[in-house]
């Protein structure tokens, strides 16, 4: 129960395990994956939490078109890095709400945590 008489002790005490917390957010964050298709199908990509494109996967088809196909391969690897931020984005959001702690809507709190 918060002491009144002790908002700064009240303070360090929900600090006090948040080194912890956030490094087991960011293994949560890391163990997700997200998978992209781009172009119908013709591209994919898979990234993990660690924002690192893990696996790209390319239709034989859109082999013939080297421009068309990096410009697929961009697409994907994007999204995918894209969605996988919104994976650390959420863990993070999670240990700020377990600490009672108010954010402004839309606030990335991701970027506190590279």
């Amino acid at each position: 129960m918060p002491d009144p008489m002790n908002p700064i002790g009240d303070m360090l005490a929900k600090f006090g395990g948040m080194k912890q917390k956030l490094d087991e957010a960011a293994k949560a964050a890391a163990q997700r994956t997200a998978t992209v298709n781009v172009g119908g199908g013709m591209v994919s990509a898979i990234a993990n939490g660690k924002q690192e494109i893990v696996r790209i996967n390319i239709d034989p088809q859109a082999m013939g078109d080297k421009a068309m196909l990096e410009d697929l391969i961009a697409a994907a690897c994007n999204q995918a890095l894209a969605q996988t931020k919104g994976f650390v984005q959420e863990e993070m959001q999670k240990v700020v709400a377990q600490l009672g702690l108010p954010l402004p809507p839309g606030f990335d709190i991701s970027k506190l945590f590279g």
